[in-house]
Order: structure tokens, then C-alpha cells, then sequence
């Protein structure tokens, strides 16, 4: 399996500095109309991209029919502008792919996983990633201690240090559960969640993302140096 990602992934890329990033231009595409649960039209689950099982939280991009999907909880919304996965869900979305790729149980939707959260656990500030471990764990993967888990507004800038790290645990089976933040133009950061599938003898970070990477699946973390700050990696491993 390794030798296979190692053909598929092999392609070079330095870790220099790119133009200025931004994802302004990605958050403002999310549609911020939400729908309703018997409203929802249940859809088939997507074919496989790249041998992967992937879908997209935002209403643009590959497999992108669940993005209007209703979040349970209110914390922190107006009124005009409730939850939805395109706009906070990132952490559910990040855990069905883990699950649908990771386990027998193909099917396994968004709409799934949403309903796993209580309303104060999954609203407009997102969600925990204790939360997501949980719930992996509940479908019967194994996960790992934190690799790394820094505070809030804090995170690491990948390195080699980090990518050998990822590595040697590659190596034992895992892949990895991950929060990272992003610096809009405007200072602020946002956070993100994404699964990431290798880590190629490069160091190239191939993710499952499911808002940066929801044109190239796989996606490669690196595209976007110096960003992301990674802020908490734990392991998950296949059943």
C-alpha cells in the first residue's frame, strides 16, 4: 500500500514561500442558505476520486450536495446566517471520510455524522476535535495521544522535524485526524479540520480537505506554505 501512495504522491514540491494566500475567496462562495432535515434529499454516496471516498463541504467543488446540510446548534448565528456544513462543517465532514474510507460502512453520509453532535457541540463556532475522536472511536477505529495539540491561536508551521514525526507513525498503519488555522487578509485566522492520507518522501502533507481540497482530491497541504499553523494531529488507523 505504501509503495502504491508512493507512486501516486511522488511529485516535487519545495517548501517555499508561494503569493499571499487568502480564503476569503472560498468562504465566500458558501451558500448560507440553510435547509431543513426532512427537507434534505438523501443522495447516494459519491464514487470513488483517486481510489478515496470524499465529499466536499462547500456548495462548490467535487461531491458538494451536502454543503446546505443544517448544523444542530444556534450559538453565535444571526439570524440571517444559520449554520450549515458549508459554513462550520468541517469537522463532521472531515470524520465521515475518515469512516466511509477507513471501515466497511461506504455509505456513511454527512447527514450521518451531523446527527452525532448535540447542539451545543456542532454550531457556528464548529466543533471540538475530542468530539470528532469520540465519534471515531464509536465506529471502531483506533486513535492515538495528540502528536501535537498546541492552544488555541497556536499551531506549528510544518517542518521536517514534524513531517519524519507523521512518518514514523505512518509507517505503523495511521493516518491522521488534523486542526490547522488559516490567516485571512484581514489578520484573522480561521481554524480548519482535514484528514491527512500520506506524507510523501518530500514531505508533501496529501490531505482529504474538505473546503481547500474540494477541487483536488487528494490535496497537498504544502501548496499553501507558509500556512497552515497546525495545531492538533492525532493518529487514526484502519480497522
Amino acid at each position: 500500500m505504501i509503495e502504491f501512495l508512493k507512486i501516486i504522491f511522488n511529485q516535487p514540491y519545495q517548501l517555499t514561500p508561494t503569493q499571499s494566500f487568502t480564503a476569503d475567496s472560498l468562504i465566500n462562495q458558501l451558500s448560507p442558505t440553510p435547509t431543513t432535515f426532512d427537507d434534505f434529499e438523501k443522495t447516494k454516496p459519491p464514487a470513488l476520486i483517486n481510489n478515496y471516498i470524499y465529499y466536499s463541504q462547500s456548495c462548490k467543488g467535487i461531491n458538494s450536495q451536502y454543503c446546505k446540510l443544517p448544523l444542530p446548534g444556534r450559538v453565535g448565528c444571526s439570524e440571517k446566517h444559520l449554520p450549515i456544513l458549508a459554513t462550520a462543517g468541517c469537522g463532521p465532514t472531515t470524520v465521515t471520510m475518515i469512516i466511509a474510507n477507513l471501515t466497511n460502512n461506504k455509505s456513511i453520509t454527512p447527514e450521518d455524522i451531523v446527527k452525532e453532535y448535540n447542539p451545543s457541540e456542532l454550531d457556528c463556532r464548529g466543533s471540538s476535535y475530542l468530539k470528532a475522536k469520540s465519534i471515531l472511536k464509536k465506529y471502531g477505529l483506533r486513535t492515538g495521544n495528540e502528536i501535537i495539540a498546541h492552544p488555541r491561536g497556536k499551531g506549528t508551521i510544518m517542518n521536517d522535524n514534524l513531517a519524519t514525526q507523521l512518518k514514523n507513525y505512518q509507517n505503523q498503519g495511521a493516518t491522521f485526524f488534523t486542526l490547522a488555522r488559516y490567516r485571512q487578509r484581514d489578520g484573522r485566522y480561521i481554524g480548519h479540520y482535514f484528514w491527512i492520507v500520506y506524507v510523501d518522501e518530500k514531505n508533501n502533507i496529501w490531505s482529504l480537505d474538505p473546503l481547500y481540497g474540494s477541487l483536488t482530491v487528494p490535496y497537498n497541504q504544502n501548496t499553501l506554505y507558509p500556512v497552515p499553523d497546525y495545531e492538533v494531529i492525532f493518529p487514526v488507523y484502519k480497522i
